[in-house]
């Protein structure tokens, strides 16, 4: 049984509300897809259940990193435009874009 290779995505978002947005993300009643855990680092591991896949949140003093993996390619970008979506929408004020890099 041969394994998939993963593909890998990351988004590097200036903004020093980081840690704000990252909670804000992973709050169950937020999601399409609970739930999540928020560790006291502000480190956010967010499992889509429906895609099996990993986000990963860090929140740094004035960036917020992400980093997801898939897959699958529709799976991948199903998980980008859930999470930019969500950050997006929380950061409407700042006018946030989500600029994703595949590896």
């Amino acid at each position: 049984m041969s394994q998939k290779s993963m593909m890998r995505a990351e988004a590097r978002v200036p903004t020093p509300k980081s840690e704000r947005y990252a909670k804000q993300t992973v709050q169950p009643r937020r999601l399409e897809d609970p739930p999540c855990r928020v560790d006291p680092s502000a480190r956010c591991d967010r499992v889509p259940r429906r895609h099996g896949d990993p986000c990963r949140m860090t929140a740094e003093p004035d960036l917020l990193v992400l980093a997801v993996e898939a897959t699958d390619p529709a799976d991948l970008a199903k998980i980008q435009q859930i999470v930019g979506r969500n950050i997006e929408r929380f950061a409407s004020r700042e006018n946030l874009k989500v600029p994703w890099m595949q590896d």
